[in-house]
């Protein structure tokens, strides 16, 4: 699952508010926007990347907005259940309910799952990365934004597979109608960058004051211990380099 040798980022975001009942969350007619890892370098104000008109695909200029709170509490975040998902699951589960949303995953791995990920995802990408592109195309219609955090190393020394890096640009190029989409760098080799510190920050950027900040964040390591690093069911979708 990791490497030796090589770094995770935020997008632009659309107002969303609690879903009610069951109906999905509501959506702008050009799509989603996304907060990511740019903040850290420009300040929490800046969200990059909205959709050039053509069905599914973004351009490359970014918009500004003024910093502050865009997803409000009680808003459903979900989580495709692949790839690095059983590692930290629990992690990001106690982190966001800290916060006050709540945590959906996109449940087991299934046929449909898969075929709408090879459908989205491109030629080029291993049967794990179309597996993860099927899993968030079954959040899209159920969550008020999709949570992409981009895993650069986990351990000091180590790094994950270069495909893991760009998955969240991928995924917003190349999936449509997606909600806003949470992104973050969490690099262990770099200070400062590392998940419990990258952490604290997107708190900070999803407008949660520094103390409930480092709550959230200190209550993520005490639930991995109690998290099955197997999965539990489903298709077991394997790769070199992948979990």
């Amino acid at each position: 699952m990791l490497r030796r040798a090589l770094p995770l980022a935020p997008r632009p975001v659309q107002r969303a508010g609690p879903l009610g009942g069951d109906s999905p969350p509501a959506r702008a007619a050009q799509g989603g926007a996304s907060v990511g890892a740019e903040d850290e370098e420009a300040g929490d104000g800046h969200l990059g990347g909205h959709r050039d008109g053509r069905r599914g695909r973004r351009g490359g200029q970014g918009l500004s907005r003024a910093p502050g709170p865009w997803l409000r509490e009680g808003c459903v975040v979900g989580l495709p259940r692949a790839l690095l998902y059983y590692e930290l699951y629990p992690f990001w589960r106690s982190f966001f309910e800290e916060l006050g949303f709540r945590l959906v995953d996109s449940g087991p791995t299934s046929r449909e799952v898969l075929e709408a990920g090879v459908r989205e995802a491109v030629d080029e990408a291993c049967l794990p990365v179309k597996a993860f592109y099927g899993h968030v195309i079954s959040l899209r219609d159920r969550v008020d934004a999709v949570f992409l955090p981009r895993l650069v190393s986990l351990e000091r020394g180590t790094y994950t597979c270069p495909k893991l890096l760009g998955l969240p640009d991928m995924v917003r190029h190349n999936i449509s109608r997606l909600p806003a989409v949470i992104t973050a760098d969490f690099d262990e080799t770099r200070p400062g960058k590392g998940l419990r510190e990258a952490a604290v920050r997107l708190a900070r950027r999803l407008g949660r004051g520094a103390r409930l900040a480092r709550a959230a964040v200190a209550r993520g390591p005490q639930s991995l211990a109690l998290f099955p690093k197997a999965p539990l069911s489903g298709l077991s979708v394997g790769g070199a380099g992948h979990g």
